[in-house]
């Protein structure tokens, strides 16, 4: 702000004959003058000005300190990005409400809800964009409950509300959830655009729940997790997820010490060319063996290793190893083997992930192998553009591309002709009753037509049985894998199983 001063001739019109303005300033602002007359001409010496600037010093000092230990007290209980209490400070004035609502013989209802997808917009149109939907959130959760002290923001798309019990059952939680719905029915305007947001929120009910605000607040969030798990847009909090959440909180843990240490092995199963009967590839697979309870299904931990950012260093983790293990045990084949590996969106949005494969590659023997990545269809089309960028770079240097779980996404063909992709993989979803669907059978044709026709090659996954095998024949599918040729198994045991059929293991 500006600190005006009185011009010269104000002054000299108040009789006033000398004067002396010393601003106080802090953090490069001014902030207010320090600023006395006399009617005397040159009345200030030297010395009284060195006092004066000393005690204005002094002043701008304390000022200083004041304001430090303002912010560092509104640092310390309110979120800067919504100006909404942070959890530390709600945990407080959740803690008033229980009490209030228990001296009036009430419950209290608390939901904490979720913004779906706010990674996309982060990726998508930058953090300042999300940043931006979390303070629009914010106001508008603020104008719908009309009482800020009820709302916090724990932080990235979180929030909480809660409201004590009206005069009928459970009716705190009806208000809160109709209230949240009405804050997110109309879209927000974000750089000039709408956006609809929606949301995955948990419920929890003092005192059923829980006899604190830690409590309570803890077992809202194991209700949204569980919502959000089970495609739920609201769950009430139930007795069953607290052991839920212990073992998973057991299971993070575990990987976590699984990733540290490596604990990890990679199987392999082989690809199969239907024309000349050989194996012509094989697809890397991670596994988790567990000290009690075998392997633990990769449905149950990869989307952990998703969620906790661990996938990048398993997933390269895991081409390294591929690699290493195939230049080991599949080197001796007459032909180089593909050897695939699957890619998660995550690792292929980050801009190292290229320089990071080719390092790789290049540590093991050149012509021992063929690296090939599998990628889904949905990550290929929400950013085909850097996508196609990254895979061409890696395909320049020998690396094959595949589209994996084809059919399952939403190709847009004029895309889908102009990327950089090698192998489109079936689905087993197609394959399971590919014997007595007819749908199935002319979903199946038209993948193989569309990528001979685009210069691709098709692999069919999940066959089973003999006749999934000869229908994917008679259509012309180039390759086959699943459990009809072998399961996945580690390198020395395939490579075992190869060399005894000389690589030709259907008749």
């Amino acid at each position: 702000p500006r600190v005006a001063v009185p011009a010269k001739h104000q002054l000299l019109g108040m009789g006033l004959r000398s004067c002396i303005a010393l601003p106080i300033v802090i953090d490069g602002t001014a902030v207010g003058v320090v600023q006395l007359h006399s009617d005397e001409p040159n009345a200030f010496s030297d010395a009284e000005i060195a006092l004066l600037r000393q005690v204005t010093g002094n002043i701008t000092f304390s000022l200083q300190y004041l304001h430090s230990k303002e912010s560092a007290q509104y640092l310390e209980f309110f979120d800067t990005l919504t100006a909404l209490a942070n959890r530390s400070l709600y945990l407080q004035r959740l803690d008033a409400m229980i009490d209030a609502g228990r001296q009036a013989g009430r419950g209290l209802a608390l939901l904490v809800l979720d913004i779906a997808g706010l990674t996309v917009i982060n990726d998508g149109l930058g953090h300042h964009a999300g940043d931006l939907l979390l303070q629009l959130v914010a106001e508008r959760l603020k104008n719908t409950f009309g009482d800020s002290n009820c709302l916090c923001h724990l932080g990235s798309g979180r929030y909480v509300v809660a409201a004590i019990d009206g005069d009928e059952p459970e009716s705190a939680a009806t208000v809160l959830r109709e209230r949240v719905d009405y804050s997110f029915d109309a879209p927000f305007v974000l750089n000039d655009e709408e956006l609809r947001v929606s949301i995955k929120a948990g419920v929890a009910h003092y005192p059923d729940d829980g006899a604190d605000a830690e409590a309570l607040l803890q077992r809202a969030q194991t209700a949204l997790d569980r919502a959000k798990r089970a495609g739920e847009q609201y769950l009430r909090h139930s007795p069953d997820m607290d052991a839920e959440a212990s073992e998973r909180l057991s299971m993070t843990n575990r990987l976590r010490r699984a990733v540290a240490e490596e604990h990890f092995e990679v199987h392999y199963q082989p690809k199969v060319d239907l024309r000349s009967r050989t194996v012509t590839g094989v697809e890397a697979l991670l596994r988790w063996p567990s000290m009690t309870e075998g392997y633990v299904s990769p449905a149950v931990f990869v989307p952990m290793l998703e969620s906790l950012g661990l996938i990048d260093a398993v997933g390269r983790w895991v081409i390294g190893r591929a690699l290493a293990e195939g230049a080991a045990h599949f080197a001796a084949c007459s032909e180089p083997l593909d050897v695939a590996v699957n890619v998660s969106p995550r690792q292929l949005r980050r801009e190292e992930f290229v320089d990071e494969v080719l390092e790789l590659i290049a540590r093991v023997p050149r012509g021992s192998m063929r690296l090939e990545l599998e990628v889904t269809e949905s990550m290929l089309m929400a950013d085909s553009r850097r996508a196609g960028a990254m895979l061409k770079r890696l395909r320049d240097a020998g690396v094959t591309v595949a589209i994996d779980d084809f059919g399952t996404g939403h190709s847009s063909l004029q895309i889908l002709s102009r990327l950089p992709i090698d192998v489109l993989k079936i689905d087993r979803s197609f394959v399971r009753d590919l014997p007595s669907s007819r749908s199935d059978r002319l979903i199946v044709q038209t993948t193989i037509t569309l990528a001979s026709s685009l210069g691709m090659k098709t692999v069919a996954e999940g066959v089973e049985t003999q006749e999934q095998l000869d229908v994917l024949a008679d259509l012309g599918c180039d390759a086959v894998q699943g459990y009809l040729l072998h399961r996945p198994v580690p390198a020395a045991e395939l490579a075992a199983w190869m060399n005894a059929r000389k690589r030709r293991v259907l008749g």
